[in-house]
């Protein structure tokens, strides 16, 4: 067993079991007892396993089960070597499976250690990778890397494009293909660190920063 299935399974139960309930898309033609007949396709995702819809869809919409998302990242976190020593994880499923959200935090110790700011050894950057996806349609699928700003009290976070997929769930996908951009991971952690140290060394004066906030 790959080995962040095997880590959300000891120490996620409850949340994995959530997710890998087991969903279908089915199309529906009529609604209610009196059969009425729906002019437009319709698809609905539906929770087999308690019998219950989740969301009701156009014809367009792809469904992405969960499993295969925390299937295919497990198995590419083990491939590319990304290992989960000293890591931290998030990890929620809405009870009615509208959304799921995961994020990966790379810990002191970890494969990608946290990042001491130049400027300020106290000013630490933390990465991570989070990934995110919907049975309403509610958040369009994305995997990101990102880092908090361990120095600011109200938890900065940045998300960065260069390490990013995102797709709505209107569109045809494989989802394995989001997986690829971890074998570079390293490397993205790096540039998103290098950008964020040159942001940080500007310096501003007040008059400058009133003319910046002035523009939005």
């Amino acid at each position: 067993m790959s080995t962040l299935i095997q880590t959300l399974q000891d120490n996620h139960s409850d949340m994995y079991k959530r997710a890998t309930t087991n969903v279908e898309l089915r199309s529906i033609e009529h609604v209610s007892a009196d059969f009425f007949k729906l002019n437009k396709p319709t698809w609905a995702v539906l929770d087999m396993d308690n019998n219950r819809a989740i969301h009701l869809h156009g014809s367009t919409y792809q469904l992405v089960p969960y499993t295969r998302i925390l299937n295919g990242l497990s198995e590419s976190l083990d491939e590319y070597g990304i290992t989960l020593d000293n890591t931290s994880i998030q990890f929620d499923v809405h009870p009615d499976l509208n959304y799921l959200r995961l994020r990966i935090l790379f810990n002191d110790g970890s494969k990608f250690s946290p990042h001491a700011m130049t400027t300020n050894a106290n000013d630490k950057l933390k990465f991570g990778i989070e990934v995110v996806s919907s049975y309403d349609a509610s958040i369009v699928y994305q995997i990101r890397a990102m880092f908090l700003r361990l120095i600011c009290q109200n938890g900065m976070k940045s998300f960065e494009s260069i390490g990013e997929t995102v797709k709505k769930h209107t569109t045809h996908f494989d989802v394995n293909d989001s997986f690829l951009k971890l074998q570079h991971l390293g490397t993205t952690f790096e540039k998103m660190q290098d950008k964020f140290e040159v942001y940080n060394s500007l310096s501003l004066s007040s008059g400058e920063v009133d003319s910046i906030f002035k523009k939005f």
